[in-house]
């Protein structure tokens, strides 16, 4: 019998756009660390139609979305349903953000939403080029921990590592 996680974590984004594909590396960093025993994970890329079938009746979900904010890169907002669907005005001309508002709303017609949200959105730097900036490793980090914090409910003292000190050290963007 096959017991399915009842938290799911969600990157969304382009791999092949540079920072727009940095919650690619959060997913597969958490799953180094052995989050995949605590929640499932999962990289939708662009697919966000299929958004609705992963968060059905999961008792909690964490999204994360890179997206071009007109923020400083490398800010990250953190909001729960609520939260979301107070600032939806503001970012409703942002692709991910309008299926996620959709998806949402499907799911709560059918009474099937997740009973904890939480979007934890990246400004990034739109780029045509598979390069993630410092900027954006920087707060891959700091993600990592928000949601080892969120999912195993520990102080996390340590910065998550995503690549080798030896990478970070000598290049101004990682080339992937």
């Amino acid at each position: 019998m096959i017991i399915e996680a009842e938290t799911i974590l969600i990157g969304l984004g382009h791999l092949l756009k540079g920072d727009l594909g940095i919650s690619y590396y959060i997913i597969e960093a958490l799953a180094l660390e052995g989050l995949e025993k605590k929640a499932k994970l999962v990289f939708l890329a662009e697919e966000t139609e299929k958004l609705d079938v992963f968060l059905f009746k999961k008792k909690e979900a964490i999204i994360i979305v890179p997206a071009v904010l007109n923020l400083k890169p490398g800010k990250i907002l953190c909001w729960d349903y609520d939260d979301f669907l107070k600032r939806y005005p503001l970012v409703s001309h942002i692709q991910p953000y309008k299926k996620i508002y959709d998806s949402f709303y499907l799911l709560k017609l059918i009474d099937a939403l997740p009973k904890d949200i939480t979007i934890i959105s990246i400004s990034v730097e739109q780029t045509r080029k598979a390069i993630i900036s410092i900027k954006a490793i920087k707060a891959a980090r700091k993600v990592i921990n928000i949601v080892k914090r969120k999912i195993l409910e520990e102080n996390i003292g340590k910065v998550s590592r995503i690549y080798s000190v030896k990478d970070l050290i000598s290049a101004k963007n990682l080339v992937f």
